[in-house]
């Protein structure tokens, strides 16, 4: 299955990986404002055109790719109920 997205141009997809849920931006802001969830911002210098408020910064980058920080993270949010990964094209980067 795929997701089409509108910012990779209008004939393209996205595919998802089986298993891997895909949610729209009002079910975020509602279990983010329910206190469900966390969301983590891995963007890095595309963050400044703005942000989820209430989401967590941990920028990715070549050198330090999110893969490597999987089990730091996952200690980090233990407690969460739900971590949702965001990222510029929202389908990319998260593990």
């Amino acid at each position: 299955p795929s997701a089409p997205t509108g910012l990779l141009g209008p004939n393209m997809e996205v595919p998802l990986n089986k298993g891997v849920e895909r949610l729209t931006p009002q079910e975020v802001h509602q279990l983010l404002r329910a206190g469900l969830c966390v969301v983590v911002d891995v963007r890095s210098a595309d963050r400044a055109s703005g942000h989820i408020q209430g989401a967590v910064h941990e920028p990715t980058s070549f050198e330090q790719p999110l893969l490597n920080r999987v089990p730091e993270l996952a200690k980090r949010f233990s407690e969460a109920k739900l971590v949702i990964f965001h990222c510029q094209y929202s389908m990319h980067r998260g593990p």
